[in-house]
């Protein structure tokens, strides 16, 4: 009644699919997003109604994430590493900068302040 799968996201490629209880699997990943899936046919999943089932997901020995009370089916997706991106600059500057300011500033103010707006 349960199926599961995880995909990479970046290549859409099923890298893992299982099915039944009491299930281990390994599998080598690199960096990246992963997005898993669990299926159950009955529409009950697998937690709570019928049982105290559930599901984790580990990478090097950290969870990812964990479920089990769902309907027919439950999606989650999760990082492993690092996915940011350096992107490099649009180009030239649009505009040069300005040289140097053409007047000083002023000394001390030639009058004092009144105290009334």
């Amino acid at each position: 009644e349960t199926s599961w799968e995880m995909k990479n996201m970046s290549s859409g490629e099923i890298i893992m699919t299982g099915g039944g209880v009491s299930v281990e699997k390994s599998v080598s990943v690199g960096d990246g997003v992963y997005e898993f899936t669990i299926n159950d046919s009955y529409g009950d999943g697998i937690c709570c109604a019928y049982g105290q089932g559930s599901y984790k997901v580990y990478v090097d020995g950290e969870e990812q994430i964990k479920g089990g009370e769902f309907g027919s089916s439950e999606t989650k997706d999760f990082t492993v590493g690092s996915t940011s991106t350096t992107t490099s600059p649009s180009g030239t500057p649009s505009t040069s900068p300005t040289g140097i300011p053409t007047t000083s500033p002023t000394g001390i103010p030639t009058t004092s302040p009144s105290g009334m707006p």
